[in-house]
């Protein structure tokens, strides 16, 4: 498989992770809109912690309405907030599944 077919094949998660983005950024983080951008049980990595696994939607929703509304205004003010997004990479785990990551 060529890297377009790769790429075609998992296009809808880069949309899906383009679509988080704005949303985080617009700061509209709530049950109704994370259903379409998460399914649950779902897992992330950060520098602080290697894997963060969150079993239910709920628990997606409130662990990025902290990081939105608590962490960050904590470490930038809020009206210079962005998000900077340098490279994204990805690795397909399954049919259905693909690893996105980014470096800021």
């Amino acid at each position: 498989m060529d890297n377009n077919s790769i790429y075609s094949k998992y296009e809808n998660a880069f949309q899906t992770f383009f679509d988080y983005i704005q949303t985080f950024l617009s700061n509209k983080i709530d049950g109704q809109v994370f259903s379409d951008l998460f399914s649950a049980p779902f897992s992330i990595s950060t520098i602080n912690n290697p894997v963060i696994n969150l079993v239910t939607l709920d628990e997606v929703v409130g662990f990025y309405q902290t990081v939105r509304n608590t962490v960050y205004p904590k470490i930038c003010q809020p009206e210079t907030f962005f998000f900077r997004l340098n490279k994204l990479a990805f690795t397909p785990l399954s049919d259905s599944t693909v690893c996105l990551v980014y470096n800021s």
